[in-house]
């Protein structure tokens, strides 16, 4: 059954995530280090080990502007796994059975962001772009947000059992809850550009640290 998306209120603030949905469709498109959303959404990834299996962990954090064409968005970040293959054939959006289960009325969106995606992760053919895939691994994946060491809010619940594959998380505080959240938490702050908040998330246990656009990710 299609469910457009997944909202959570934690500690006061409305929060959203993609969908069961969502996830099912991205699931047979490619990603790359081409795939970003600007202006103030920044990406940036790692190749490590989870579970004894090589893997590139790509993660997003800001001001998601998805919201704005009717995705789910806000401001928080993204963790997937995800495993190099250039071998595996592009899909036609047209035959990915997932989009089957969108509404009619949306199936038109939905069908031109998953383009979209392919169009940025494979670029043109003299880019020599990896692709990266999706790749479930039966793990937990946790997120945390903070800013000058003061917390800001933690991805909760996680994404996961630890027997179930997984392998996209996504959370955002909505736009209402984050301005509430400024005005009464961080009074004494100018303005901040979300995509500078350090992000902390974990896959399988193993953790890592995402400080300002422009640095590395560390372990933890």
């Amino acid at each position: 059954m299609f469910d457009s998306t997944v909202a959570y209120r934690v500690g006061g603030y409305d929060f959203v995530a993609m969908s069961a949905s969502w996830k099912k469709l991205c699931l047979e498109l490619p990603c790359s280090n081409r795939v970003v959303i600007p202006p103030v959404y920044a990406t940036s990834w790692i190749e490590t080990t989870i579970a004894g299996e090589p893997v590139l962990l790509q993660v997003w954090k800001g001001d998601c502007p998805h919201v704005l064409r009717g995705l789910p968005g806000g401001i928080g970040g993204e963790v997937g796994i995800y495993r190099r293959d250039n071998t595996r054939a592009i899909p036609n959006v047209l035959d990915i059975p997932a989009l089957a289960e969108f509404p009619a009325e949306i199936r038109p969106l939905v069908k031109r962001v998953a383009e979209e995606i392919i169009r940025l992760a494979i670029g043109t053919a003299e880019s020599g772009t990896d692709r990266w895939w999706p790749y479930p691994m039966p793990v937990t994946m946790e997120m945390r947000f903070s800013h000058g060491g003061r917390p800001f809010f933690t991805a909760d619940p996680v994404e996961g059992n630890g027997t179930d594959p997984v392998y996209w998380l996504s959370r955002w505080m909505g736009y209402g809850s984050y301005a509430q959240y400024v005005q009464s938490e961080l009074p004494h702050l100018p303005p901040l550009r979300t995509e500078n908040y350090t992000m902390d998330f974990g896959v399988d246990g193993k953790w890592f640290r995402w400080d300002a656009p422009g640095s590395d990710i560390v372990p933890l």
